[in-house]
């Protein structure tokens, strides 16, 4: 998203497998590879099969462009 805080675009932290954000909102399905992290570090594998992330990038970059529009 668009962060929450110094305006660095950043929010949340982590450290080994706990995690900590504001959940407001679809976080998980907004941002496919925390989905996956959390995933892989669910099931104990070392990786996943690489998707094809480039119509996530497009519907990313539209939802982020929509959030900054003015009310």
């Amino acid at each position: 998203g668009n962060g929450n805080g110094t305006g660095d675009g950043t929010e949340g932290a982590y450290n080994d497998t706990v995690f900590g954000t504001y959940m407001h909102g679809p976080v998980l399905a907004r941002n496919p590879l925390i989905a996956d992290l959390l995933l892989k570090l669910a099931l104990d594998v070392n990786a996943l099969p690489p998707t094809d992330d480039r119509w996530y990038e497009a519907l990313r970059n539209e939802r982020i462009a929509a959030a900054q529009q003015p009310a």
